[in-house]
């Protein structure tokens, strides 16, 4: 099966403020060409909108697809990702990966027809052990992102935890590694 990988990109200085481009590119092909193309979410000039009256409609793209959830900072932190988790309905060729602190997730997700086809979420952790959380992730709470990890857990989904290495957490890596181990994580 050929998948279209779509990343969605929000907010660069670049494109017209709320509007979202899709990059789409196919792996595995020689010289390989990424097509912009613009959708606004919900309609036609909706709060959030780009005003270019062009929606996202998932009939456009019937063949398998992953989904690649990229931004700058959290997703689920964005009005206009959070209407996009509200409203579209993916068909069953389509899969997501979402990139997140982890800390919105139930909040956002929980009655959403996307979880289903969130096939593998990427968290950023950066620590071990709540201390560390504390400071290196501020203004995260880290019984939040337990909260988050235990329902994605009840959930049976795929999730990896990132750490980025720095001077103030790499004392906590011990730590992070029973995190992943607790939350079924083979690798590290």
């Amino acid at each position: 099966t050929n998948y279209i990988y779509i990343y969605i990109y929000m907010g660069l200085t670049h494109k017209p403020r709320g509007s979202m481009a899709l990059d789409r590119g196919y792996p595995g092909q020689e010289g390989q060409k990424t097509q912009h193309v613009k959708y606004t979410l919900g309609a036609k000039n909706s709060p959030g909108s780009a005003g270019n009256g062009q929606e996202m409609r998932s009939d456009k793209f019937t063949k398998p697809i992953d989904i690649k959830f990229s931004t700058v900072g959290d997703p689920l932190a964005s009005h206009i990702y959070r209407a996009f988790v509200k409203e579209y309905v993916p068909l069953p060729t389509h899969t997501f990966t979402l990139s997140t602190n982890g800390l919105l997730i139930k909040k956002h997700l929980d009655d959403s027809k996307l979880l289903p086809a969130i096939k593998y979420f990427s968290i950023s952790v950066d620590a071990g052990s709540a201390d560390v959380y504390h400071n290196v992730r501020r203004p995260g709470k880290w019984s939040v992102l337990l909260e988050n990890l235990d329902y994605l857990k009840d959930k049976k989904k795929n999730v990896g935890l990132n750490f980025c290495v720095q001077k103030s957490n790499y004392k906590d890596i011990p730590k992070f590694v029973e995190l992943c181990s607790e939350y079924g994580q083979s690798t590290v």
